[in-house]
Parts: structure tokens; sequence; C-alpha cells
């Protein structure tokens, strides 16, 4: 009978303490239940956060897309998109359409492959102020200003493979025109300087305007 009871007490501290386990192991799964329902709260936050520096990243390259297209046409607007013709004979009169005829003749009747491109890109063409020598007269220079600079280019390029340049028999020189400011005929009273830098490998040199 004893050694009953004591089978009994036995059983009865060993089921206490399976019941103690097993609060345990509960009490363990809800922390660990806890703790991934945080995770997952993190792993959503950082997931949203992702989406926002996607978001944000992807407006930065936009914007430094615009930027750096921005800075491109600085560029070229600092490049200057500019020609300049020297010694190009001219006739009473001469306004900006007539000019436009000659400098397609021009660029026809040596540069015909650019003939059509130049036409489409010109945004501006016009005589510098007259200037004569004590001894005879010169003609005026033809400033003319593209659109782009590649336009310049290419007829720079073509100006330096042909060698001489002609304008109805005339040889005729093709210069580029570089400047820290965007050149102004009427402007032109001493008030800063106009370098001209030949593109047929000449050095470069300087004219003073008066």
């Amino acid at each position: 009978m004893i050694t009953r009871m004591d089978n009994l007490e036995r059983n009865m501290n060993e089921l206490k303490e399976m019941k103690n386990t097993i609060r345990e192991h509960r009490e363990a799964c809800t922390s660990f239940n806890s703790r991934i329902d945080q995770a997952e709260g993190r792993i959503s936050e950082v997931k949203d956060q992702l989406n926002e520096i996607k978001k944000e990243t992807k407006i930065r390259e936009k914007s430094t897309k615009r930027n750096e297209q921005s800075l491109q046409e600085m560029w070229d607007y600092v490049k200057r998109p500019n020609l300049c013709l020297i010694g190009v004979p001219e006739c009473d009169e001469q306004n900006e359409s007539k000019l436009e005829n000659t400098l397609q003749d021009i660029i026809q009747g040596n540069f015909p492959h650019l003939a059509r491109q130049a036409n489409t890109q010109l945004q501006e063409i016009q005589r510098t102020p007259q200037k004569y020598s004590a001894r005879r007269a010169t003609p005026r220079h033809i400033i003319i200003r593209f659109n782009k600079v590649e336009i310049k280019e290419k007829i720079l390029r073509a100006a330096r493979e042909k060698g001489r340049v002609t304008t109805k028999g005339s040889p005729s020189d093709s210069q580029q025109i570089s400047r820290q400011k965007h050149y102004k005929p009427e402007e032109s009273e001493g008030q800063y300087s106009t370098f001209l830098k030949k593109r047929t490998f000449n050095p470069e040199f300087h004219i003073q305007p008066n």
C-alpha cells in the first residue's frame, strides 16, 4: 500500500514537472511568435524604406539626367556654334535673306553633303560692322550661328579636308570664333576682344575691335 502511494506521488510530481515544462515551452513559443511578429514588422518597414529609396533614386536619376542635359546645352553654348567667313565679297543692301543664299551657295559649292543640314540648323547670320583699311576696303566678315555645335564642326572639318574654300571662284577663309561673351556687332566698339582661331593649322591671332 505504501509502495503504491509512493508511486502515485512520484507520478504526480512527474506530471507537475511535465506541466511546468509544457507551460515553459508554451511561453517560449509565445515569445518566439512575438519576436517573429516584430521581425515581420521590421521587414515590412525595411521594404517600405527600400521602396522609398527606389523612388528617390529614380527621381534623383531623372534630375541628374536633366542636369546633364542642361550642362551639355550650356557646354554647347560655351563652345559657340559660330563660324566666321572672311573675304566673302559683299554687295549693296545685302540683307539676312541674301546672306543665307550666299551661305547656301558657299556650302553647296564646297560641301554639298552638308547643305541640307546647314540650312535646317541655321539660327542667325549677319555681317560684322564695316572696317576699312587705310589703303583699300575689305569685305565685312560674315558671322554665322547654328543651333548645334556639330554642324559647325562638320563644316570646319570639311573645310580642313578641302583645304581651299571658294565662293564664286574666289577663295574664302573659314574660321571659328571663340569668345567669353556672345558676339553682338552693335556692341563691338572696343568693349571686348574677339579671338579668331584658324582651323587650317595657322597660329592663333587676336583682333581688337575699334
